[in-house]
């Protein structure tokens, strides 16, 4: 492996609140795709922002996400974990569990 190759493989960064995420940043993906659906300030939009209350979208426009964001990230997701989606996070750690 050559030194410039080791930039491109996944990198993992350990948060200070203990949580590992791999490079690009799952969360700041998750909340462009987001910007799909929903009008928000991207700095206001924090990892416990409530999809509904928060950020505005209603029940099918959360079906519509699920189903966008399965296709968008590569990933299934199965009916236990799409019903307690309720957060930003709770999307983040779906994703980051099923890549």
């Amino acid at each position: 492996m050559t030194i410039n190759s080791c930039y491109n493989q996944p990198r993992e960064i350990f948060f200070q609140f203990g949580r590992s995420m791999k490079m690009p940043d799952v969360f700041q993906e998750v909340v462009e795709f987001l910007k799909n659906y929903a009008e928000f300030e991207v700095g206001d939009v924090k990892e416990d922002s409530q999809l509904k209350a928060d950020l505005g979208l209603d029940s099918l426009t959360l079906v519509e996400v699920a189903d966008d964001a399965e296709r968008h990230f590569g990933i299934a997701v199965a009916d236990e974990e799409l019903i307690a989606i309720r957060t930003v996070g709770d999307i983040v750690r779906i994703i980051e569990k099923n890549k």
